[in-house]
């Protein structure tokens, strides 16, 4: 922001905010700009801000954005092949009762 903006906005009492690395995203502050695969860090947790957000009083005005882990993608592909067998455990219980 510029400078006669940010003090403005300082006068109004809002302030500035961001997420920190590692910590778990919060929808409701967070706006996720990215996601990507991470050995490093666990399911829905911010590796990197992007931008930062904006507050007045508690109340969010603006997002801050950031970059969010799905995880370790080894994990995401036996969760997925997990889901697909009992998919088609599912559909062979129908056709036994065809």
């Amino acid at each position: 922001l510029s400078g006669n903006m940010r003090t403005a906005l300082k006068e109004l009492d809002v302030e500035e905010y961001t997420v920190e690395v590692g910590s778990i995203v919060d929808k409701r502050r967070v706006s996720i700009s990215e996601e990507v695969y991470s050995d490093q860090y666990e399911k829905d947790v911010v590796i990197s801000p992007v931008s930062v957000g904006l507050e007045l009083k508690g109340n969010v005005i603006r997002l801050a954005e950031c970059v969010v882990s799905l995880g370790s993608e080894a994990a995401a592909a036996a969760e997925e092949e997990a889901a697909g067998e009992s998919g088609e455990e599912a559909s062979s219980e129908e056709e036994a009762f065809e």
